[in-house]
């Protein structure tokens, strides 16, 4: 970055007259006419950095000689890589890391550059205000934070400009228009729940005076991510949690359709009978919302990653132990070696989707695989039987040759000594 030569200054009169005197001080935010230093569109927006006068004696030609501003530049979703996106908003700007110079006389107004939260806050947005949230560096192309909050069906981050409301309770935000829906029906509901909330209806009341209104008392069953602790590597995608939490007087209206929830096992009798849809889900645990806390306390735990059963990752039994194995748990710390032969063949060759789309069921036909750790104490076992054997063959074939030998040497000596002599050595 290029420092201003000349005396520095904190601050500059940009506009005066008899009535008023703007000053634009270091840290300001200013519109930059978009005739200089390029020719198109909206003004260019940036923060100053530095403002500096340049010396009298400076050789810099007249025009140069007005005071010089050293800014940072802002910029618009439409000059950054990628363009404008949906969750964009209409003030939106990208705080860069591109810093330039120009003279004080391109400057055509003071504005403001705010946080989101504080973007937020504001009663009246004037023209001239805007926000950032995302920093951007145009010459690697890239933002920072690389990750944001995502909301909604939709999966998008927050647009200031767009109408969200608030679930009562899971506390997630949606647009109405994801939901199918008006800004005026959600809001005019006191106790709105949204779609993903699951709850078991345990009555249903009229009230009125014609008793025309019905409302219901529900159980509620919550996510892992409304939970103490969020959601777990362990957790399916159709998991919920039994809770103590019931509420009463919801709407009728509220209810959008029925759904099942079963025990672990019928959920995964059924996702083997191939008869699940998405409006079957399934609860192993109890979760105590006020207190925060999980039962039961103690659940089995399962493969090399010690934790509790998740239906929707495969996973192979060893016929020898009877423990159960996540396929990736194997695949990372072993290899496509330690896998039943039909899942390492489905591995192997990912074109073989009717072989990927039947792993889950791979265990009930893998009878015969063994988990690494007993192919390993079966293969040290059959190591030392075969040690065992190969000295005790060595023991018979020691044996043999003496026998041999002393065979030998008998024979040598019945030809080697005198006939009459026999009986007596014998």
């Amino acid at each position: 970055m290029k420092k201003l030569k000349g005396t520095k200054l904190t601050q500059v009169v940009l506009f005066e007259d008899t009535d008023n005197k703007e000053i634009l001080k270091v840290g300001d935010c200013v519109l930059i006419n978009p005739e200089a230093p390029s020719g198109s569109g909206l003004p260019f927006i940036c923060k100053v950095v530095t403002i500096a006068k340049p010396d009298a004696a400076s050789d810099a030609r007249p025009e140069d000689r007005d005071v010089q501003l050293q800014v940072n530049w802002f910029y618009r979703p439409e000059e950054a890589v990628g363009g404008r996106k949906a969750f964009h908003g209409e003030k939106e700007l990208f705080l860069s890391d591109h810093f330039d110079q120009c003279s004080v006389k391109t400057v055509m107004a003071k504005c403001r550059v705010l946080s989101l939260s504080r973007y937020q806050e504001l009663e009246h947005i004037g023209e001239n205000d805007f926000f950032a949230r995302f920093t951007y560096r145009p010459a690697q192309r890239v933002f920072e934070p690389p990750k944001v909050p995502v909301f909604c069906v939709c999966e998008m981050p927050y647009n200031p400009d767009k109408f969200m409301v608030q679930c009562d309770q899971c506390t997630e935000w949606y647009h109405p228009e994801c939901l199918k829906s008006s800004r005026k029906a959600l809001k005019s509901q006191s106790n709105w729940r949204c779609p993903e909330c699951v709850g078991r209806v345990l009555r249903i009341v009229s009230s009125g005076s014609s008793g025309t209104s019905l409302r219901l008392r529900v159980n509620w069953l919550y996510r892992p991510e409304e939970a103490e602790g969020g959601r777990k590597s362990f957790y399916g995608q159709q998991e919920l949690l039994a809770s103590d939490h019931i509420d009463d007087g919801i709407p009728i209206a509220s209810a959008l359709g029925c759904c099942r929830v079963h025990e672990l096992q019928q959920y995964m009798q059924l996702r083997d009978e191939g008869k699940l849809t998405d409006a079957d889900f399934y609860s192993r645990y109890l979760y105590k919302s006020g207190a925060r806390t999980f039962g039961p306390e103690m659940v089995p735990v399962h493969c090399l990653c010690e934790l509790p059963f998740n239906p929707d990752k495969p996973m192979s039994q060893c016929s020898a132990c009877g423990e159960w194995y996540h396929h990736e748990c194997l695949l990372q710390q072993y290899g496509p070696s330690s896998l039943p032969a039909a899942t390492a063949a489905a591995i192997a060759d990912p074109q073989q989707q009717q072989l990927q789309q039947q792993q889950q069921q791979l265990q009930q036909h893998e009878s015969s695989w063994m988990c690494p750790l007993c192919s390993r104490a079966l293969h040290d076992t059959q190591q030392q039987q075969q040690q065992q054997q190969q000295r005790q063959q060595q023991q018979q074939q020691q044996l043999e040759v003496q026998s041999a030998m002393g065979s030998a040497v008998t024979q040598h000596a019945q030809q080697a000594w005198p006939q009459d002599l026999w009986p007596a050595v014998k």
